[in-house]
């Protein structure tokens, strides 16, 4: 059997050292809901080197909400999430007009939990961990004026689906999404716990999402007319020839930049204590 080597060795030790302290001084289990309010954004070198006359960037606000499991130990607990949440960035197009992409996810993540003391009834508290999301939605939406007729063309794309709005309507389908369907993110959190009684725990804490895979679906698709007379457009790239969001330039040779997601906002939490008994056990303990 193979040998393994000495620094694996030490973190191993180490790993299991620190889990012994901790569980010396269990807290238990913990179940409870989970909100909060950000500000969502697409983060893509192309858009942001683009002329704020050509695109420029808008602020954009997601909400989110789920459950959260978890136990906790004296410093350091271990919860899972199950969230709802959105992404997405608005666009300000030859600073006349407006355009959005929206995205909503299921998003079950796993956090690992540091806090101080947790006798104290106000205590610091911190996260880290991973989250892998399940698109269940997207939209995207441009509106434009037509240059022969005047009118407004709205433009949108909900899910495979494009609908063009001005004098009349026209419809297509893509055979795949403009956008890929998972997404996953890192996500770190600091703040703080707050006792409110033995059963309840409440948290605040200002919360980062940072997505690490590509948003955009780069596969050739199938672009197909609803109106069979138009018929369709096989090995269709939309994000080919594209510089910056809501354009196409021939000339344009490069590699589009990738998009990712971004969120940033405050999250609060309310916790049912499981095991609130264990709280008091370690404190006539002495800790």
């Amino acid at each position: 059997m193979k040998k393994l080597p000495i620094y694996f060795k030490t973190l191993l030790l180490l790993v299991i050292l620190f889990f012994s302290i901790n569980t010396n001084a269990q807290r238990g289990g913990r179940f409870g809901i989970v909100n909060g309010v950000s500000k969502i954004s697409i983060k893509n070198a192309n858009d942001a080197a683009a002329d704020d006359k050509k695109l420029a960037l808008l602020n954009t606000m997601g909400v989110h909400y789920g459950i959260e499991a978890g136990y906790s130990f004296r410093y350091l607990g271990v919860s899972m999430q199950l969230m709802r949440m959105q992404a997405g960035q608005k666009y300000m197009i030859a600073t006349a007009i407006p355009a959005q992409t929206r995205f909503t996810y299921v998003k079950p993540s796993f956090l690992i939990h540091f806090n101080s003391n947790p006798k104290n009834d106000a205590r610091f508290s911190g996260f880290i961990g991973a989250s892998y999301g399940i698109m269940t939605k997207y939209t995207d939406v441009m509106y434009a004026p037509n240059p022969i007729t005047g009118a407004i063309t709205d433009t949108k794309w909900l899910n495979q689906t494009l609908t063009i709005t001005d004098t009349g309507v026209l419809k297509a389908d893509l055979s795949q999404p403009l956008f890929n369907k998972t997404d996953i993110s890192f996500i770190a959190g600091l703040g703080g716990e707050f006792r409110l009684s033995k059963k309840f725990l409440l948290g605040v804490h200002a919360r980062m999402d940072m997505g690490l895979q590509a948003l955009e679906n780069l596969n050739k698709m199938t672009f197909k007319y609803q109106d069979k007379s138009l018929g369709s457009i096989i090995n269709y790239e939309p994000w080919k020839n594209t510089p910056y969001r809501f354009t196409k330039d021939l000339a344009y040779k490069s590699v589009r930049a990738n998009s990712t997601n971004m969120s940033m906002g405050v999250f609060v939490s309310l916790q049912y204590m499981l095991f609130s008994n264990s709280v008091y056990e370690y404190e006539m303990d002495g800790y």
